[in-house]
């Protein structure tokens, strides 16, 4: 696994799992739902453009790291703010949990300290040990 800045063409990856997985959420509000995919995007617009990191676990096909370096595997990524202590999203495609991807990606993301997250879902409330807090305004600040 490798854990890096995402290239271009894995932002729109990143923008509809994100939507797509937070719409479940009991703590994602009440937004209607024929502007939700307008809402969501621009939250994680708003929260990008502010200089928020983001980071993906990939993994190049095996066998073929040295002749197709560009073909790669998104598993998971994370968008944190480390300066302000702030996690906004982690996330791990069905196919790669419970192979430690996500405790990789919150180890690279969160090294220590105290942080804040923004968006909740049942797998964050399991996920996120003492250390990290609820708070849906820091996503709303800039």
């Amino acid at each position: 696994m490798i854990i890096e800045s995402p290239r271009e063409d894995e932002y729109s990856f990143i923008y509809d799992s994100w939507a797509n997985s937070f719409r479940h959420s009991f703590w994602a509000g009440c937004v209607p739902n024929h502007l939700y995919d307008q809402v969501s995007r621009e939250a994680t617009r708003s929260i990008l453009d502010r200089g928020a990191v983001v980071l993906v676990a990939v993994t190049p096909i095996a066998g073929q790291e040295d002749q197709f370096p560009e073909v790669r595997r998104v598993m998971g990524y994370s968008v944190s703010e480390p300066g302000r202590g702030v996690l906004h999203w982690v996330y791990v495609k069905n196919d790669f949990r419970g192979m430690g991807v996500g405790r990789e990606l919150l180890a690279r993301t969160c090294p220590d300290g105290e942080w804040t997250y923004t968006f909740r879902t049942r797998a964050s409330t399991r996920f996120l040990g003492p250390r990290f807090q609820w708070n849906p305004v820091a996503a709303r600040l800039k």
